[in-house]
């Protein structure tokens, strides 16, 4: 690749309203910004507990598999090469496991974060899951004499909650200690599992600990263990993976394991940018760090304490993101609680007039800051079941557009085919 020519990379990733991909999308855009970069995000599916949560119980998943069809159309899109997170994506795929959907991008060169390929022109990133857990299980063993450790797994099929849950799992082992079927529940890295940890204590009264997989779930466990009466730290201990903005803030503070999503979003741009330059890149097993903190029963005086005066910058940068965070989500919800309605409401008035219902679609967005949109149709209306190979449209026709705060459509009988 010339150094004079503009580098476009594509992001796949999906799951963006839990903690950990927001992280690998903020190190991907700072990388992006430093290297001049254009990133293009193809954003898949939430979770079904985040979407219940959201849109209450009637929340239907059947066809929750035809988002997963944003992601081909990266493959016209004139990238340069493919971050993907594939850990955010591969529980929601219906027939591909790994290897088989890097099968469909590989052309071009592959960075994967949270899953290892073996597959040429394709690299990855991965965080140390199995070292991180084990360590926090034996903690809890050695430090807290606890035998009867419970485990919260992440989604089925997802390389960072299986090597969590082998950490686990081995961890008990070595210490002679049995676990059970009954011991353990399944979650989805979502705080929404509430049901689950009920189920999962009911099933173990005596329950000394739970090791959740990642920490929005231990969140989940903390309110529950709170609403039956128990004190955690105290009468029960628990665990998180990812030490996120609120790991720290809740009461009491939760202990866990450091992973660090914005460092291995950076790096993945990093090596994308070695890699079309032609240089060496090797896979990488992303190191995690041990935090104590309350929630496992450590005292104070063990918990993680600021040391030096990098920690307190990289702090200092954490808080003031977290608060301009929570600032742009109270305007965006001002924005959606008055303009949803009106658009509702116009788009009524416009039902008769398809070049102007296309056209205030987008105008629309625009007045929720996003600065350019486009609205494309189809030839005629595809069927998807998920089962059958799906394969991206060969055309595409530009309904409408906005750019620079002016939105315009074309008149469809124009498009007509």
């Amino acid at each position: 690749m010339e150094n004079s020519e503009q580098t476009f990379l594509g992001v796949l990733i999906g799951g963006v309203h839990t903690y950990f991909p927001k992280e690998i999308i903020r190190g991907i855009s700072k990388e992006a910004d430093r290297e001049n970069v254009n990133v293009y995000y193809f954003l898949g599916m939430q979770t079904s507990a985040f979407l219940k949560h959201v849109l209450g119980e009637h929340s239907n998943a059947s066809y929750d598999y035809q988002f997963d069809t944003i992601y081909d159309y990266s493959k016209i899109s004139g990238l340069d090469g493919m971050l993907i997170n594939y850990g955010t994506i591969g529980p929601y795929l219906k027939k591909d496991d790994a290897q088989a959907f890097a099968e469909r991008f590989h052309e071009l060169p592959c960075v994967f974060l949270t899953e290892k390929v073996d597959m040429a022109n394709c690299y990855s990133i991965i965080s140390d899951n199995y070292n991180g857990m084990y360590s926090v299980v034996e903690h809890l063993i050695t430090e807290h004499g606890c035998r009867r450790i419970l485990f919260v797994k992440g989604p089925i099929g997802n390389t960072d909650a299986i090597e969590r849950f082998e950490g686990y799992r081995d961890a008990m082992k070595k210490h002679g200690l049995e676990v059970r079927p009954e011991m353990i529940a399944q979650g989805d890295f979502s705080e929404f599992i509430d049901c689950e940890v009920k189920e999962l204590l009911d099933r173990n009264p005596d329950a000394e600990a739970i090791a959740f997989a990642n920490d929005e779930m231990a969140y989940s466990g903390c309110r529950v263990c709170i609403q039956r009466g128990l004190k955690v730290g105290e009468e029960i201990r628990i665990t998180g993976f990812d030490n996120n903005e609120l790991s720290r803030r809740i009461d009491p503070p939760l202990t866990t394991l450091f992973q660090d999503g914005r460092g291995m979003g950076e790096l993945a741009v990093q090596n994308m940018m070695r890699i079309l330059k032609g240089e060496e890149v090797s896979f990488c097993r992303y190191p995690t760090r041990l935090i104590l903190r309350e929630s496992c029963g450590c005292g104070r005086e063990k918990t993680e304490q600021i040391q030096d005066e990098k920690s307190l910058e990289e702090e200092l940068e954490r808080l003031q993101e977290e608060v301009t965070e929570k600032q742009l989500q109270f305007v965006e919800f001002q924005r959606k609680s008055w303009l949803l309605p009106m658009l509702m409401k116009e788009l009524n008035e416009d039902v008769s007039d398809e070049c102007e219902f296309c056209r205030r679609i987008l105008n629309t967005l625009t007045g929720m800051g996003v600065s350019s949109s486009y609205l494309f149709l189809l030839d005629h209306p595809v069927v998807y079941d998920g089962e059958k190979e799906w394969a991206c449209p060969d055309n595409l026709h530009m309904a409408s557009f906005c750019r620079n705060g002016s939105c315009y459509a074309y008149p469809l009988e124009k498009l007509r085919w």
